[in-house]
């Protein structure tokens, strides 16, 4: 049996990277404002969605639709807050991170 918190199976250290690389670019752009770093990383989360419940990929694609926006037209000419979208973010992560959790081997 795996320790609590551990991700079961084989692919639980590739899903932990993964969360884990994109929480640090989250890190670095609440500090330094810079989104492309963020938004690249993202990508890294794309792997994931199979193992998530459907409505995972649809919030993910929202956020960083709404990155890239701000990242091009800069954020004081979008309707949203780059604060609420790292929130929104961070939020995604955490449940991921418990949903992989659960699931199955």
């Amino acid at each position: 049996m795996s320790p609590p918190g551990a991700l079961a199976g084989a692919a639980a250290p590739a899903h932990e990277a993964a969360l884990g690389k994109v929480a640090l670019a989250l890190a670095h752009a609440r500090t330094s404002g810079e989104c492309a770093p963020l938004i690249a990383a993202m990508v890294g989360l794309r792997p994931l969605l199979p193992s998530l419940p459907s409505p995972f990929a649809p919030v993910l694609d929202g956020i960083e639709q709404r990155l890239q926006s701000s990242a091009m037209f800069g954020e004081e000419s979008c309707s949203f807050s780059l604060h609420d979208l790292y929130d929104s973010l961070d939020t995604w992560i955490e449940r991921a991170r418990m949903r992989l959790r659960e699931a199955p081997a």
